[in-house]
């Protein structure tokens, strides 16, 4: 903005200048000097923006004209500081437009990648919400199974009081049963022993017996009889006592 007012400054100048060089006095004849300035008669101009300005001195003008030539260059100077800015602004322009256009696509691919985390976070409070569901249900599963544990706890301290009936029982059994082996096998061997006497007595019999026997054999065998020789006779075998089945040890 302050290099423009100054190409302003510069060609209200210049044109001053050149205004007092190319044009005479032309008061007319109604003006009035302004209080406290010159008479007409010092000479005035009228100047191209209508208004009547004084006439400045030959030397006053020239150095105005010398002034004037260096604002030419300063002016020439700032012009191309003008272009080159106005180089720079649209170079800046386009280069603002080319962010612009990378700005909108980075905006529109953050606006896509925006969508999908909203739809996966959709997704992911979906599974959420299905997981505190379940795990909701775990609990109350949870709860189920202990109620269950407890009531299989109390069905196994009963089971276990049983077993340690049943166990106490079995220990009376076998001592009972070991008992009842211990008098059995007495038995046996009374038995054992009852047996052996009982076929010494028999054989003792048998021996007593023998002569008689024999004498009936030789009357039977004599020829005179007549008849057939007697079998002998066979010892009779009295029947064994069963012995009683030993009881389960379980």
């Amino acid at each position: 903005m302050k290099p423009v007012l100054t190409l302003l400054a510069l060609a209200a100048l210049c044109s001053s200048a050149q205004a007092g060089k190319n044009q005479k006095c032309c008061v007319p004849s109604n003006f009035t000097a302004p209080a406290g300035q010159c008479s007409p008669s010092h000479g005035w101009y009228k100047a191209k923006d209508g208004t009547f300005r004084e006439k400045l001195p030959y030397a006053a003008a020239l150095s105005r004209a010398e002034d004037a030539d260096d604002m030419e260059i300063q002016l020439r100077a700032v012009r191309e500081e003008l272009t080159a800015a106005k180089a720079e602004t649209e170079a800046a322009r386009k280069l603002a437009e080319e962010q612009k256009t990378a700005l909108e696509s980075q905006i529109a691919e953050l606006r896509n990648q925006l969508a999908a985390e909203q739809n996966s976070t959709t997704a992911q409070k979906e599974r959420a919400e299905k997981a505190e569901a379940a795990h909701k249900d775990c609990i109350e599963q949870v709860a189920t199974l202990r109620d269950a544990q407890k009531k299989t706890q109390d069905q196994l301290a009963a089971a276990e009081s049983q077993v340690k009936s049943v166990s106490e029982e079995r220990d009376s059994l076998k001592a009972a049963n070991t008992e009842l082996q211990a008098q059995v096998a007495s038995m046996q061997a009374e038995m054992k022993t009852a047996q052996d006497e009982l076929a010494r007595l028999k054989q003792e019999a048998a021996e007593s017996k023998k002569p008689e026997v024999e004498e009936e054999e030789k009357k039977e065998g004599d020829p005179a009889g007549g008849g057939e020789e007697p079998k002998p006779a066979e010892p009779a075998t009295e029947p064994q006592p069963e012995t009683p089945a030993e009881p389960s040890a379980n």
